[in-house]
């Protein structure tokens, strides 16, 4: 409002003013302004509030508001508010704003803007992170508390705070040591709004071990022993779920002594623990017993009993049988078995009994039985059904003599039964080039006599002391030669030819021998050596002469050290054996009656330069069963017996001494057996004499006289016939088959003596001729 001040000025036509008068206008403004309030707004939280407008612009930007005066310009408009809660609270709450628009008369006009809280909108939270606890290792108890699994540390909500989320759980137990929680978490807001649900797993487990405790104890081969039997008051805190052995029984490949066994325990949770239990094994009460028999033709033995049962020809023309029995034995005869070629394939009799009938031998066959109780098996010792064919030949020092009748001849015979002289003689390695050894597989490679100190070499012949592998000093006690192996053998120069060896190996190879005629059989040899990683040897049999080794032998126990020989470096013969060789004996029994043996000495350096095998003395021993020499004239008729023999034939011509190996006053049949000697006796007979009867005068005056001289052309028989034979010689003797002895083909020749003898018959000195002095 206010007063406008009226001056009003009048005049007159011509220009005279009137009186000044004076106009007062109150001017008084009522009308109050227009006011169009704003819009209604939706808010989720009481804090959402916004703040009010203060300026007329600010209100009239507010959305539905609008403000002006009929007289106050719009700008010059004043805005106050008032807020008032109608309903108080975020969950459908009312807060009303009273906006009051004056002009500059002070004139008022309020209007209302409505804010509607409706909290819509969910919390939100986190869920602690899955974890697994442990249970206690004292008792099988756990804590869960959210102090140990973790809590909600981010509950949030757009209008409410102090908000606490709340869970629920489930609690399942897999077994004792394994219990799952599922914890359900939940938060709701003032409203009503609910978070989704966050789940967190808890997973209880036990991580302490089981206290295992093991006990020993004494079980049989084959029992089946458990784990109750070990365990001794093994514990856990949770409880034993399981007991496990690593092995519940032994069977017969095992010996007898103690033997650990695990204990495995384990708890409901899969953890484990262990202690080991000394089980001891007894002794299998399988004994294999003892194999022997004797020969038999009739119903009564003809043989001794023993493990070895030798078998001849004799009697003649009867069929051989042998009786074996296994005695002292303790199990269950699975079956017997024999094998002809020295245990290299074996033929199975279908046969439970202790007894065993061997019928019709042939030729030396070994035999055997197999017995069992449970796992365990076992082969009686061999028997040897010897067969000793009486048809070998004697060697003899001479087979062709020539004699005079009357003279005699000394022979020598050797037997072949085991007539091993070539091997035993060779084993010892004091000669060069020892006959039928063989080197490296060749029969044409000497064996070298010198190995020089260090060398590396094939197998050699040396005299000792010499520095060799490893820088150890060989020698043999007695400080003879000996043969070696030494170092990486590729590379050396073999005579003759100087081939080279390429091979890291050497092998040394025994003549062929036999063992015909043997009561036992050993192989028997002195030896040393020294094997570096990678190094081994090897002892090998062969029965066909060193074709096919298919045999490894057993050197046995080292008299050195008292353990096994171990022949896969690195190893050695022991201290002090490599100046003196220990002794190893070898049993060969299971081949005796073989004729085509042989051995093998086999090194392998497996690169190494300093591995070394000295072996001497090797021999196989000689232990005949009866034999004797029998000496038999043409006819057979035994002249003597013996080794050695002096025969004075007692009849001129060619004969034939025979010289037999008697195996047991047995032999062959014929002629097959026999050595014969050839024997010429010459007989320088000239005939009867030729007198002068001076009396009679009945030669005398004779210009031809016929001699009649023994002729070593014709047979005694046939000379006697002729008159050429001088029965007066009480001694000499005919032979008793006319005819049988030829002659022995000598010529001899015609002399007179003495020429001064010879008359004729006036007394003087004859002259005389012979028309055939032969």
């Amino acid at each position: 409002g206010g007063t406008i001040t009226r001056t009003w000025n009048v005049s007159d036509a011509c220009g005279n003013p009137a009186a000044t008068r004076t106009q007062i206008i109150t001017v008084d403004d009522t009308t109050i302004p227009t006011v169009t309030a704003p819009s209604t707004v939706d808010l989720e939280c009481a804090g959402d509030l916004p703040v009010a407008a203060t300026t007329i612009a600010a209100f009239n930007a507010l959305p539905g508001a609008a403000a002006s005066d009929n007289c106050t310009t719009t700008a010059s408009l004043t805005v106050t508010h008032a807020d008032v809660v109608t309903t108080a609270g975020n969950c459908n709450g009312v807060i009303t704003r009273t906006y009051t628009i004056k002009d500059a008369c002070n004139n008022t006009q309020s209007v209302n803007q409505i804010f509607t809280i409706t909290d819509t909108t969910p919390p939100t939270f986190t869920r602690p992170a899955d974890i697994t606890i442990y249970k206690s290792s004292s008792s099988c108890t756990y804590n869960a508390s959210v102090t140990f699994t973790g809590d909600v540390t981010d509950e949030a909500d757009k209008c409410a705070i102090g908000l606490q989320a709340t869970y629920l759980e489930s609690v399942v137990n897999q077994n004792v040591a394994n219990t799952t929680i599922t914890r359900t978490w939940s938060l709701v807001d003032y409203c009503g709004n609910a978070a989704e649900n966050q789940v967190q797993i808890i997973t209880v487990l036990d991580n302490t071990p089981p206290v295992a405790l093991c006990k020993p104890i004494t079980v049989d081969v084959d029992e089946v022993f458990t784990a109750a039997m070990i365990n001794n008051g093994s514990t856990d805190n949770c409880g034993i779920a399981s007991y496990a052995l690593n092995r519940y029984s032994f069977d017969c490949t095992y010996e007898a002594g103690v033997y650990q066994v695990t204990l495995t325990v384990t708890d409901y949770n899969g953890n484990i623990s262990t202690c080991t239990a000394n089980v001891t094994l007894n002794p299998s009460p399988l004994n294999a017993g003892t194999l022997t028999g004797h020969n038999y033709f009739s119903a009564d033995p003809d043989g001794p009993e023993g493990a070895i049962i030798n078998v001849t020809a004799c009697p003649e023309g009867e069929v051989k049988n042998a009786l074996l029995t296994l005695s002292g034995y303790v199990g269950i005869i699975d079956f017997w078995e024999f094998s002809e070629n020295g245990g290299a394939t074996w033929t199975k009799v279908i046969s439970v009994s202790d007894t065993y009938n061997f019928t019709n031998i042939l030729k030396t066959t070994l035999v055997r039985v197999h017995l069992q109780i449970g796992s365990c098996g076992a082969y009686s010792p061999n028997a040897v059904i010897n067969v000793i064919p009486p048809d070998i030949k004697p060697t003899v020092d001479n087979d062709t003599f020539y004699i005079c009748l009357g003279q005699g001849i000394t022979a020598t015979a050797s037997s072949e039964y085991a007539n091993n002289i070539l091997l035993t003689t060779g084993g010892l390695f004091n000669q060069a080039n020892p006959d039928e050894w063989r080197v490296n597989g060749l029969d044409n490679i000497n064996i070298p006599a010198d190995a020089d100190n260090g060398a590396q070499t094939i197998w050699s012949e040396t005299n000792g002391p010499k520095l060799f592998g490893g820088g150890i000093t060989y020698d043999t006690s007695d400080n003879t030669k000996f043969a070696i192996a030494n170092g990486n053998p590729s590379g050396f120069k073999m005579k003759p030819g100087n081939i080279t060896w390429t091979n890291t190996w050497t092998s040394l190879e025994t003549p062929i021998f036999n063992s015909l005629g043997l009561d036992e059989l050993y192989l028997t040899f002195d030896q040393a050596y020294n094997l570096k990683s990678g190094a081994y040897i090897k002892i090998e049999l062969s029965t066909d002469g060193g074709a096919n080794y298919n045999i490894t032998l057993d050197p046995g126990i080292n008299s050195a050290t008292l353990l096994p020989h171990n022949y896969t470096g690195p190893s050695d013969s022991g201290a002090g054996t490599y100046t003196n060789f220990t002794h190893t004996s070898i049993n060969l029994a299971d081949y005796i009656g073989q004729t085509k043996l042989r051995v093998r000495f086999w090194y392998e350096s497996g690169g190494s330069t300093t591995s070394a095998w000295a072996i001497d003395n090797i021999a196989v021993p000689d232990s005949h069963v009866v034999e004797v020499i029998e000496w038999t004239d043409e006819n057979g008729d035994p002249i003597t017996q013996g080794w050695t023999a002096t025969i004075v034939p007692k009849s001129p011509g060619l004969q034939y001494i025979g010289v037999t190996s008697l195996i047991d006053n047995c032999r062959s049949k014929d002629s097959i057996g026999t050595q014969s000697i050839k024997v010429y006796v010459d007989y320088a007979y000239a005939g009867k004499n030729i007198v002068s009867d001076d009396i009679l005068n009945l030669e005398c005056g004779k210009s031809i006289v016929t001699l009649n001289a023994y002729d070593n052309y014709l047979t005694a028989n046939e000379n006697d016939a002729k008159g050429a034979w001088d029965s007066s010689i009480p001694y000499y003797k005919l032979s008793d088959y006319p005819g049988s002895w030829v002659g022995t083909g000598k010529t001899g020749k015609w002399s007179i003596l003495p020429e001064d003898e010879i008359l004729n018959c006036n007394g003087d000195l004859a002259k005389y001729s012979f028309g055939d002095d032969t």
